[in-house]
């Protein structure tokens, strides 16, 4: 089933201001709260504006659900909302839990998420790679698998919350009836749990900072400052929650020879006047490793830029290769003899009739260089 449009279920126009989505967000709470309401589908409804708030009530996540719809959490990799979450909103706004879902017990909460930067040759990004990534982390305990209580000595449940995480007590709200406030246990912190005999390893903590090596592959055709997701890769989850993600930045080393222009490779090629003006055919270095030939048809001008197709970098998680890209630098010589320097001006005067424009202005330069 099609998820409903976040606007059109808290019953909001697309430019409602922040404030006109928390009211209307805190009048279908209390409408469809389970505790007040007893129809059947109350509790999905519920859900429903909450979900729905949670993204709206967001700046950043109303933009992209503006921009992208519901497809805004597949595009950025990450949840956009928290269902379990739902009684810690209530709670928010009205100082009251869950009171119809029972005793809260621990809620299972992902591991936090890791970043690194990992450094990659120009070929590397090119053509992909695989890399061996050293990071530090906090990881379960292997001493007390986690658990935070010394081996043979296991947690016992909370004497204050009775091992449900939370504490709840009933009050009378105005215009709301009879509820149920639920605050996490301040004894336990929430775990339902009671440690008589701390670990000696991590001291109670359940984590341990640990060094890992994780082995991943570099896809052909990352870009500078690009991210990869390492799914499931980062720090363990919370009381069996799922472990976070490695975000890894590319940070790619310049080449000596080639640049880079999206999926184009970018070379400058040196010709001397005598291949420019009477062609020639030269050797240019590939990014593989290995030379191509490449024709320089006589008359060829400064700047000219030559076109190697599908001889650049590959194309990203698709088919095919950017193109090369060759601009002639046309050198001239600065170090001449006499005799040298007489030649040209022989050429100069021989041409000198002839020479317009563009091939004018070029001798120029070399008799204002001789003269």
């Amino acid at each position: 089933m099609a998820k409903r449009d976040y606007y059109e279920v808290l019953g909001v126009s697309r430019t409602a201001s922040g404030n006109e989505i928390k009211r209307a967000f805190r009048k279908m709470a209390q409408q469809f709260h389970p505790d007040r309401n007893k129809e059947a589908d109350a509790e999905s409804r519920f859900k429903e504006v909450a979900e729905a708030y949670q993204v709206l009530g967001d700046d950043q996540k109303r933009q992209m659900y503006d921009r992208y719809g519901h497809d805004a959490e597949r595009m950025t990799g990450s949840p956009f909302v928290d269902m379990g979450d739902v009684g810690s909103l209530f709670e928010q706004f009205f100082g009251m839990g869950m009171g119809g879902s029972g005793g809260r017990t621990r809620r299972a909460r992902a591991g936090n998420d890791l970043k690194a930067t990992v450094s990659l040759s120009f070929g590397e990004a090119a053509f992909g790679a695989t890399k061996d990534l050293d990071i530090d982390i906090l990881d379960l305990c292997d001493r007390c698998d986690g658990s935070g209580a010394e081996p043979g000595h296991p947690p016992e449940p909370c004497s204050h919350c009775h091992g449900h995480g939370s504490v709840r007590t009933r009050q009378e709200v105005p215009l709301f009836g009879s509820v149920v406030s639920e605050q996490t246990c301040p004894v336990c912190g929430g775990s339902g749990q009671q440690i008589t005999h701390r670990c000696r390893q991590c001291y109670g903590d359940k984590r341990t900072p640990v060094s890992r090596t994780v082995n991943f592959s570099v896809p052909a055709g990352v870009s500078d400052g690009q991210r990869l997701r390492l799914s499931g890769r980062g720090e363990p989850g919370f009381n069996g929650g799922p472990p976070g993600d490695l975000y890894v930045e590319f940070d790619i080393r310049p080449h000596p020879t080639f640049t880079r222009e999206g999926t184009d490779l970018l070379l400058d090629v040196p010709v001397t006047v005598p291949q420019a003006t009477l062609g020639t055919v030269i050797s240019i270095p590939m990014l593989e490793g290995d030379e191509e030939p490449l024709e320089i048809p006589p008359g060829t001008q400064p700047g000219t830029v030559f076109r190697k197709r599908s001889k650049g970098i590959p194309r990203l998680q698709s088919h095919g290769r950017g193109d090369m890209l060759i601009t002639v630098q046309v050198v001239i010589p600065t170090r001449l003899d006499e005799r040298q320097k007489e030649l040209f001006r022989e050429l100069a005067d021989a041409i000198g009739e002839e020479a317009h424009g563009e091939k004018r202005g070029f001798f120029s330069r070399i008799q204002e260089l001789l003269s």
